[in-house]
């Protein structure tokens, strides 16, 4: 990703403690100095991310924070380990391809959805139900089988989407 912003004008322009994680400004900002140095910068998205506005532009703060942490920009993705997005600690933040970064969400809340564990569909079998578990990856959509249980067909997508994606794996419950 080319971007015109430099790690040292991001750093003149914030400060940043990775323990709080959040960016502030360095100096007095926005029209008129109307933003007191000192002061949280950006705002949240309903998504829960921070959006920052340098320069008539709008730039999530997890990928100036990288700018800032690193001096580059992030190749890939910016992922929130811990799935968090409010969360820009420097610890939770990591680099992602999209599908790693897909890999570590919770399930999709879909209102015709035919089961609630993540990687599972309920399918109509003759006449009984089974559980079909699929796993994806870089677009790839793996069968895995068809089980008795969800929680049967849940485990086999777990085992797979930790050999699939490592770290990223996630079991896609809601975060506490």
């Amino acid at each position: 990703m080319l971007d015109n912003l430099s790690a040292n004008y991001v750093r003149f322009l914030f400060t940043y403690d990775p323990e709080e994680g959040l960016l502030r400004w360095r100096n007095n900002a926005g029209r008129h100095g109307r933003i007191t140095s000192g002061t949280v910068a950006g705002r949240r998205h309903k998504e829960g991310y921070r959006y920052v506005c340098v320069g008539g532009k709008l730039y999530r703060s997890s990928r100036l924070i990288w700018l800032w942490m690193t001096g580059e920009w992030p190749k890939h993705q910016i992922d929130h380990a811990d799935r968090d997005t409010t969360n820009d600690k420097w610890e939770n933040l990591r680099q992602a391809t999209g599908s790693q970064n897909k890999a570590n969400c919770r399930k999709y809340n879909r209102r015709n959805a035919s089961c609630e564990l993540k990687g599972v569909q309920a399918v109509q079998k003759r006449k009984s139900i089974r559980y079909r578990a699929i796993a994806t990856k870089d677009g790839v959509r793996r069968h895995l089988g068809y089980f008795s249980t969800p929680e049967e067909a849940h485990a086999a997508y777990m085992r797979a989407s930790e050999e699939l994606h490592g770290s990223f794996a996630d079991d896609g419950k809601e975060v506490a």
